[in-house]
C-alpha cells in the first residue's frame, strides 16, 4: 500500500549474483553495450554484466559476460 492509500505491484528477483566490468580498452575508452529495457521502453548504454552460473566465479563470470555481449576479452586489474 502506498503513503497515499492506493495499491501496487512488485515483483522480487531472486538470484545467485552478478558480476559487472568496467572494461577498458588499450586506447583508454571504456566498453559499453546497449541493452534495451521494457521498463523504460528505451535503449540504455551500460557496463556489461550478467547473473553468476551456477557455481561460477564472479571473476569467471566477468570474463564470460564480457566477452559474450562484445567480443573483447579480459585481463583482471583489479576486483
Amino acid at each position: 500500500m502506498k503513503t497515499d492509500g492506493r495499491r501496487s505491484t512488485r515483483e522480487i528477483v531472486r538470484h545467485r549474483g552478478a558480476a559487472v566490468v568496467l572494461g577498458e580498452r588499450p586506447d583508454g575508452r571504456y566498453v559499453w553495450v546497449r541493452q534495451y529495457r521494457r521498463a523504460v521502453s528505451e535503449t540504455l548504454l551500460e557496463a556489461v554484466a550478467g547473473c553468476l552460473e551456477p557455481g561460477e566465479a564472479p571473476e569467471a563470470c566477468a570474463r564470460r559476460e564480457m566477452e559474450e555481449e562484445s567480443g573483447y576479452t579480459v585481463q583482471a586489474k583489479g576486483i
